[in-house]
């Protein structure tokens, strides 16, 4: 599972979850993503 193998995510490490990173790609560039829609893309991250 890439997330296990790979994590934390980001440069400096500061994201220790996939929800976490959604959570800030979501905020930095203000997606607005519906919870539905962050949870769905948690579950594809998953998923690779």
């Amino acid at each position: 599972m890439l997330g296990l193998d790979s994590l934390p995510y980001l440069h400096d490490g500061r994201l220790l979850t996939f929800d976490d990173t959604v959570e800030f790609f979501d905020l930095v560039p203000r997606t607005k993503l519906t919870a539905s829609e962050k949870q769905d893309l948690v579950l594809f991250l998953r998923a690779l």
